[in-house]
This record gives C-alpha cells, structure tokens and sequence, in this order.
C-alpha cells in the first residue's frame, strides 16, 4: 500500500488512520489516505523439454503448453499488465516484465 494524500477527517473514517503529524501541526484532525497496487504482472512458465514431445488424443503436450501460453499472454494483453515468460528447453530462457507491444512480440 502506498500513501496517496491526507484529507480532513470526516465522520466514519476509521480513527486508526488519523495523521498524528499533521494534527499537531495544523490542529485540524486529518485521516491518512492510501493506495493499493493493483498492477501485478503475469508470470508464464512454458516447458518445451523433450519430455514434452509426445501425443495423447492427437495433441502433443508441448503443443498444447504453447497454445495454453499464447492465450495467457493474450488475455494479459487485454488486461493491460506487464508480461513474464519463462521459457524451457536445453536451456532457459528468461523474458523479465515488461509492458506494451514489444513484451508480447517477444514473446
């Protein structure tokens, strides 16, 4: 949570949230204001190991992983949040958070 402001305090505020501070400055009794985060980014891990690469009913599991992961990414996109990939293979590859066009493009 982050601090947004102070407003004067008014009828029903919670009294745990009164700025003592600023009290003693001012002698107007103020109630302390915050901010939630709700930006939180989207973290995809895609596992494409050769352990992955046979069928069941037609479909390989790494076929199926990538499609699950396009369509993670996709709805973060619409939802307007920062995209992480984590990518499995021989080795791993990482794509950090990122926001906007060139986080999905990478991707």
């Amino acid at each position: 949570m982050e601090f947004e402001e102070a407003r004067v305090y008014q009828s029903g505020d919670d009294i745990r949230s009164i700025d003592w501070r600023l009290l003693r400055r001012t002698g107007k009794t103020h109630t302390k204001i915050f901010r939630e985060e709700r930006e939180r980014p989207v973290f995809i891990s895609v596992d494409n190991r050769p352990a992955m690469h046979f069928a069941t009913r037609g479909v390989f599991k790494s076929v199926l992983a990538a499609k699950l992961a396009g369509l993670l990414a996709w709805t973060a996109r619409i939802m307007a949040t920062e995209l992480a990939v984590r990518y499995y293979r021989q080795c791993v590859r990482e794509l950090k958070p990122q926001n906007g066009k060139h986080a999905y493009c990478g991707f």
